[in-house]
């Protein structure tokens, strides 16, 4: 595709939904540099000359008719959740949009197949999530983890999309103001889609950082944060990570997770002593002995130090509590 080439993409006009606009976010990612062009129309010309028909059209063919509405629908995944059009569109271009967006974001690491396998996978359940919220299979009301019996609603994403469309009884709008909400979510979807490729490809590409720096000790030292959860989850003998923080200002020490499972505390190789929980710089430095503590969480999983050696000898010295 060149950057003086435009592509046309039609898909219905009136509610919108968050398949067809992540549909289109990954058509633009993938046609990189080439341009995209949105025509919203229930008009078979119309459907006639774009080069991609999405959630429209009632045809799916994998080339050029990305529709899932037929009375047959469109086919079931092994896992039995049927495909929307973003399925379908992810399907056809998922591998050429991650390909495309890592090639311009890792200027110096040529990503290799496997991992472009490895963040195909990882995307995979949110691809079945919008497909199977998009046909009412998803329920989306979550317990708080402590009382099951409270109720709270998580948001799905397609529920986020929905609050792009004009408010019943609140807003009043015609076609036009329709599709100024379209193209806002579109740029959000769109945003968002590279953000989440990227958040993931990070998570695979963590494997081989973690590995240059892994010595075998029970401290794990990066010089800068990744996102280590699941490759220290496959080294046992870690048990502390130290990094420099975000601001640039510190360093952190986190505690290693059993088996890489979710929750700060009680899911932890090892936790920083009880008689540290909550304290801040002086009162910490005091009881921990180390001059250059900053603090320590009250859930005992993380803490911070203003030098690098400083967080090192936190994580040394509840190392040899342990002992």
């Amino acid at each position: 595709m060149t950057e003086n080439q435009v592509i046309i993409a039609v898909t219905h006009d009136g509610i919108f939904h968050s398949d067809e606009l992540l549909s289109i976010a990954l058509l633009k990612i993938a046609a990189h540099p080439s341009q995209v062009a949105v025509i919203r129309s229930r008009q078979p010309k119309d459907w006639e000359r774009a080069d991609y028909v999405i959630d429209v059209g009632g045809k799916n063919d994998g080339v050029k008719w990305f529709d899932h509405h037929m009375p047959q629908g469109a086919g079931v995944r092994e896992n039995g959740i049927p495909f929307s059009s973003f399925g379908l569109l992810w399907n056809h271009l998922g591998t050429t949009a991650v390909r495309e967006l890592l090639k311009q974001k890792l200027a110096d690491h040529q990503i290799t197949d496997k991992e472009v396998t490895e963040v195909l996978e990882d995307l995979n359940p949110f691809v079945c999530s919008v497909d199977a919220h998009d046909q009412a299979l998803l329920t989306t009301a979550s317990r708080f983890i402590k009382d099951r019996s409270v109720l709270v609603e998580t948001l799905t994403f397609q529920q986020v999309i929905s609050s792009f469309n004009l408010v019943p009884l609140l807003e009043n709008g015609d076609e036009s103001a329709i599709n100024k909400q379209f193209h806002e979510a579109l740029s959000f979807c769109e945003t968002f889609l590279k953000r989440y490729i990227y958040r993931k490809a990070s998570r695979v590409l963590s494997e081989s950082f973690i590995s240059k720096y892994d010595d075998g000790t029970d401290i794990l030292v990066l010089p800068t944060y990744c996102d280590w959860n699941s490759p220290v989850s496959k080294r046992d003998h870690i048990k502390f990570i130290v990094y420099p923080s975000v601001n640039g200002k510190s360093y952190t020490v986190q505690a290693a997770k059993k088996g890489g499972g979710p929750g700060n505390s009680g899911n932890l190789r090892m936790m920083f002593p009880q008689s540290w929980a909550g304290l801040n710089e002086g009162e910490l430095q005091k009881v921990s002995g180390v001059q250059t503590a900053l603090f320590c969480h009250r859930d005992r999983f993380i803490a911070a130090a203003s030098t690098l050696q400083g967080a090192i000898t936190l994580a040394k010295k509840t190392i040899n509590n342990h002992e």
